[in-house]
């Protein structure tokens, strides 16, 4: 088993990628839904507006995440445990859109397998986190914020014909 000062170094490090990371989407989906709404600059392939919120609840729950890791509260990790369920509900679901839209060639089999990686490592992450942390990841005693994961997760296709 970790020593304590073994699992707080290792949580501040996810601790500040996890800040990081946050301020990054946080700053990439201001920017663009400034420029999609604000500019005269003319776009080939736009994203929806619900696509940007997504992109922005997702960092302001992952900022979120980190700050309450260096905070030393263990929310952090039933944040953790939504934010990996939703981001993999939408990695599942909008690779269950690529396969129904697309003809098969190799930019969506890249795209398909960048998707898996990406799942599957925030699920080991997370699975890792928790157990560094002595915490469970127990889906049945955890109904709601399997809920809300799924719901966060899919929010850019509920409503994606909404133009709002």
């Amino acid at each position: 088993m970790k020593t304590e000062l073994q699992k707080n170094n290792i949580n501040w490090i996810f601790g500040l990628i996890f800040l990081i990371f946050g301020i990054g989407l946080i700053y990439h989906s201001l920017t663009d839904f400034f420029k999609y709404n604000f500019t005269t600059v003319l776009f080939i392939v736009m994203r929806s507006n619900s696509s940007i919120i997504a992109e922005f609840i997702f960092g302001i729950l992952t900022m979120f995440s980190g700050i309450l890791i260096f905070l030393n509260s263990k929310k952090w990790l039933t944040l953790i445990k939504i934010l990996a369920i939703g981001i993999i509900a939408n990695l599942v679901f909008a690779l269950s859109l690529r396969i129904t839209d697309y003809i098969f060639n190799w930019e969506l089999l890249a795209e398909l397998a960048i998707r898996i990686i990406i799942g599957f490592g925030i699920y080991k992450l997370t699975k890792y986190l928790t157990r560094i942390n002595q915490s469970e990841w127990n889906l049945r005693e955890e109904k709601l914020n399997f809920v809300i994961g799924i719901v966060i997760g899919l929010f850019p296709y509920l409503f994606r014909n909404i133009f709002f």
